[in-house]
């Protein structure tokens, strides 16, 4: 079977976590020229980023004759899914609805639940998988938390929350942020403060997967986190707001509110960040390990790039009676 893999916002992912790995076709949203041209048998996108009657075309454009197209949801394009019919742009999801055309996988449970009132016909959940699988890897002498803030929308990545609540920790630890954005510097951590920006895979792992002893994610809305993923397979802990299978830790303090797509931070939010930090601290301190080796185990499998085409064969078989393997 000709598979092509493809993205319009996630493109990195889709290449070297789906595409390379599996041994499919990829090919850029602007490459729709030269993937109708390759004809594949069925596409797999990564990322249903539609905000309206233009996104569609482009995704009607790239799709082109193709008769079986993955709609691989990856979190945020579920917010975009809403809004843009909220708008009054229906036509896009009365298109996914069509079973003979569209499979689509929700990344966790709680998208399944998110994506309910969309009425498709959904898989899952399953997440897009990391890049490799990560080994186990020691802690650092000292103590340093690695922050995830890109370099775009960092009131979506809660930096307010840790501007009031990480300086009370910075006689304690380092603060790691990546994807690092200038707004940060606000938050006064002085010389225990690290911050790196474009990094390469190779730097990523070295000082941010082995460097770091935790990775705390706190965006107001996520699904499925491959960095969550990899520190947890690395045995470190995490501070998040997903509820994660086999790790009990997470603030959920964010609200989304449905009518007017507006984001916030819960009050309570400070209070909860705070005690999972403090905990995460006495997890770190008392020199046992973390993370339990059932954890592990669970997101290595979950995030293992070699079996996605074997999980997607799952839900192609189901719906289509055709396999990727």
């Amino acid at each position: 079977m000709r598979v092509a893999v493809t993205s319009v916002a996630c493109e990195n992912l889709a290449k070297q976590n789906v595409a390379k790995p599996n041994g499919w076709n990829f090919f850029t949203a602007a490459d729709r020229v030269r993937i109708n041209e390759w004809n594949p048998d069925l596409i797999v996108c990564l990322g249903w980023f539609c905000r309206g009657w233009a996104d569609w075309q482009v995704h009607k454009a790239t799709f082109g004759d193709t008769r079986k197209i993955i709609i691989q949801w990856v979190g945020t394009d579920i917010i975009n899914l809403k809004q843009s019919y909220e708008r009054g742009h229906k036509a896009p999801l009365e298109w996914l609805k069509n079973e003979d055309r569209f499979l689509h996988v929700a990344p966790t449970k709680e998208s399944l639940k998110e994506l309910e009132w969309a009425g498709l016909r959904l898989h899952g959940p399953m997440d897009v998988p990391a890049e490799r699988v990560i080994e186990p890897q020691p802690m650092p002498e000292k103590i340093r938390l690695a922050v995830y803030m890109p370099s775009d929308r960092q009131d979506f990545y809660g930096v307010e929350l840790m501007q009031r609540v990480l300086p009370k920790f910075k006689e304690e630890v380092a603060v790691v942020f990546y994807h690092w954005n200038q707004s940060v510097q606000n938050i006064e951590y002085s010389h225990r403060c690290e911050t790196y920006y474009a990094m390469t895979r190779e730097e990523y792992e070295e000082k941010i997967l082995k460097g770091c002893s935790a990775l705390i994610r706190i965006p107001v809305h996520d699904a499925g986190s491959i960095s969550v993923g990899e520190f947890l397979m690395a045995g470190k802990p995490v501070i998040t707001n997903q509820n994660l299978p086999h790790w009990p830790h997470g603030i959920k303090g964010s609200l989304y509110n449905e009518i007017h797509g507006d984001f916030q931070f819960a009050d309570k939010a400070e209070v909860k960040f705070e005690k999972e930090i403090k905990e995460i601290l006495d997890l770190l301190k008392n020199g046992n390990q973390p993370v339990s080796q059932k954890a592990m185990d669970h997101y290595r499998q979950a995030y293992d790039p070699a079996r996605y085409a074997e999980r997607l064969s799952e839900y192609t078989q189901d719906q289509w009676g055709v396999s990727l393997v």
